[in-house]
């Protein structure tokens, strides 16, 4: 019984090796054709061979188009996008390890032995990495949708997996577990059916997926500092916490023109006003828990405010793109043998 399985699995996980080799086939393909629109969300190209391509922004590398002699016409510019797969291939790899980790949750449910970990992990494995990228095969998977979805799962498995403890003394494997893997499911599931349709930029997804780690870090400081002792209601309110950062960086992505590097940077500023208190209590020689640990969050607040306030003015041009332009020669569009001077322009996002 035992070797048939495997021999299945292995057949499935030699199939979604078959299903990663087309990764290298669509990352990095070069199409040539007329740009008929685009906007903040989408690249719309009609190809030499009469295809319609509609490629999202974040998968296109960049775009190197000709604007030919006077003479020619407009719709005769030669356009050479460069796509890459980075959501989809980020979605498929994050599912991988999801898949196992609800594999090795599964078996621990049922109680199995060493054989039914080895093949729910490998099932797992297999499902999670196949699932998603037959998925979004047919999808406009950007890579700030998959991010959003990745980390969907993850916080959803998180929840899960902490609630049991915030509500009950001593939960089960099962109340653990079972609720982890449902909540888990669920909260990919759901932000892919959120994120459908909807223009999201990296720097939006960056700081929505930012914003509940922080949040439950400084409502933990401010929970101790007012005297707050029990496990149960502090794990409890930080997993609140953490939901209503989530929100919160939501709303706020709404308001602010910010890029996904511009969240990098101002989380280190936070790091850094974290290591500067931290530095400070040392120095100045701090014993009072309460005290110690207040002047670490508020440098860390500085430190955040301070690099938020910094970029601010670098916002809106950081969402700009760049345009290079220089000399080059085009086809005629009357003659494919002849070429005209034309210049140049290089567009990358």
């Amino acid at each position: 019984m035992y070797r048939t399985l495997i021999l299945a699995f292995c057949v499935a996980t030699l199939a979604t090796t078959a299903f990663a080799d087309t990764v290298t086939e669509n990352s990095g393909r070069v199409w040539n054709g007329t740009i008929s629109s685009a906007d903040d969300s989408f690249v719309v190209i009609q190809t030499e061979d009469g295809l319609e391509l509609r490629i999202p922004r974040d998968r296109v590398r960049d775009i190197s188009y000709s604007s030919p002699a006077a003479t020619a016409p407009a719709a005769q510019t030669f356009v050479t996008p460069r796509y890459h797969d980075g959501g989809r291939v980020e979605l498929a790899v994050w599912g991988t390890g999801f898949g196992i980790t609800n594999g090795i949750f599964l078996a621990a449910v049922g109680g199995g032995e060493e054989k039914a970990y080895a093949l729910a992990m490998l099932t797992g494995g297999a499902l999670g990495f196949g699932v998603p990228w037959i998925w979004s095969e047919k999808r406009d998977l950007t890579d700030a949708r998959a991010r959003l979805m990745t980390f969907g799962g993850s916080w959803g498995m998180w929840q899960g997996l902490g609630w049991p403890y915030a509500l009950f003394d001593d939960p089960s494997t099962n109340q653990i577990l079972v609720p982890g893997i449902v909540t888990g499911m669920a909260g990919v599931i759901g932000t892919g059916f959120f994120t459908a349709n909807r223009n999201i930029s990296d720097g939006d997804a960056a700081l929505i997926t930012s914003s509940p780690g922080w949040t439950s870090i400084y409502w933990l400081w401010l929970a101790v500092i007012s005297g707050a002792d029990s496990g149960r209601f502090l794990l409890g309110s930080t997993l609140v916490a953490g939901n209503a950062g989530i929100v919160g960086g939501y709303l706020l992505s709404q308001h602010v023109d910010i890029t996904r590097n511009d969240v990098r940077l101002i989380n280190v500023g936070g790091v850094l006003g974290a290591l500067t208190g931290g530095t400070i209590v040392v120095i100045a020689g701090i014993d009072n828990g309460k005290a110690a640990y207040s002047t670490i969050m508020v440098s860390s607040l500085i430190g955040s405010g301070f690099a938020w306030w910094a970029l601010s003015p670098r916002v809106a041009a950081a969402n700009a793109p760049d345009l290079s332009i220089a000399p080059t020669l085009v086809r005629a569009p009357e003659n494919s043998d002849r070429v005209l001077p034309a210049m140049g322009m290089r567009l990358r996002f």
